[in-house]
């Protein structure tokens, strides 16, 4: 009786119809008779599964590349901030210096 439970089972998993009037000579007979089907079955569970992996796949390589390119253009970004800041930091002395030539050439 485990038998045509499991049998059962199996076919429900893979969608396929079953004559629930087996008679357990029957069901010795049912895993030969349904093989083919379930086999295509699986086949196709497979292709589909792997369709779906090497997409998924796909997809988190753009993420990688996109996440790449978006470091770089921070990394760039950062650079240029330090440019400018050195930039203003040189003006900032080059100006000070300026007004202290003309506060000491005046006091002169």
């Amino acid at each position: 009786m485990e038998t045509v439970h499991n049998v059962i089972n199996l076919c429900a998993l893979f969608d396929v119809d079953v004559d629930a009037t087996c008679t357990s000579n029957a069901v010795h007979k049912v895993p030969n008779l349904w093989f083919p089907v379930l086999q295509e079955k699986v086949e196709t569970s497979q292709g589909s599964h792997h369709q779906q992996v090497t997409s998924l796949e796909d997809e988190l390589a753009q993420v990688k590349a996109y996440r790449d390119e978006l470091q770089k253009y921070i990394r760039e970004l950062e650079q240029s901030n330090d440019d400018l800041e050195r930039t203003k930091r040189c003006v900032c002395v080059c100006v000070c210096v300026r007004v202290c030539v003309k506060a000491l050439r005046v006091e002169l």
